[in-house]
């Protein structure tokens, strides 16, 4: 990773570079559901609650798939994540 006081640039390992205006980490076994809620997200056991744009209650966070509770299947997680990514772009 490169940059000074924050993340700027990210390396993969076939050497493509990404910038990135940050980066996440997610060490040992945390749930997404424990991170949401260090966000300030609102959760119900072990699911993050959205509405039906995938919104959490926190202005900015979007959750979708497994971690939204219901069908854990790849095709649940493909459309709502295609739900976040657009409701995330109309909010720019």
């Amino acid at each position: 990773m490169f940059g000074d006081n924050r993340v700027k640039e990210i390396e993969l390992e076939d050497g493509t570079k990404i910038k990135t205006d940050g980066v996440f980490v997610a060490q040992g076994v945390a749930g997404s559901t424990d991170f949401a809620k260090k966000l300030g997200a609102l959760t119900s056991k072990d699911r993050i609650i959205v509405n039906e744009k995938m919104e959490t209650n926190v202005d900015g966070l979007y959750a979708c798939g497994d971690c939204t509770g219901g069908l854990l299947q790849v095709s649940k997680a493909v459309y709502e994540g295609a739900i976040a990514g657009l409701e995330a772009i109309r909010k720019c």
